[in-house]
């Protein structure tokens, strides 16, 4: 990564990033050159880079692996977004767009209610 990309992610990370999770950050990126265990890096940016004006800091992340590896970090980036969503009882519709589950007293009626949805079209 050239200076001029490290201090854009330096100056962006500060403005996106409280203290503690820079800190954290810059520990997982210097810990994934040591050992490049790029899941367990991926872990750590998916749990800071958690909103998409953080997610501003992805290119200057990718920017230090190698082609393959970050088509192995996006894989495994979201294959976990995917893993957690599915977890999280998100509902999709056929267009793919997804919405949070409803309480569970009403979900016999929201259940009836997709599956008629889903088969009238």
């Amino acid at each position: 990564m050239s200076s001029v990309h490290v201090q854009n992610f330096n100056d962006l990370s500060a403005v996106l990033l409280s203290q503690p999770e820079r800190e954290e950050l810059h520990r997982s990126l210097r810990r994934y050159q040591r050992d490049q265990d790029i899941a367990r890096l991926v872990d750590i940016v998916k749990r800071i880079l958690h909103t998409p004006d953080r997610e501003k800091l992805l290119p200057y992340i990718k920017s230090a692996m190698s082609k393959s590896e970050r088509a192995r970090f996006d894989k495994l980036r979201l294959d976990s977004v995917s893993a957690s969503s599915s977890r999280s009882g998100s509902v999709s519709n056929r267009s793919g767009n997804s919405f949070p589950s409803q309480r569970p007293d009403l979900s016999g009626k929201l259940t009836a209610l997709v599956i008629i949805s889903w088969n009238s079209n």
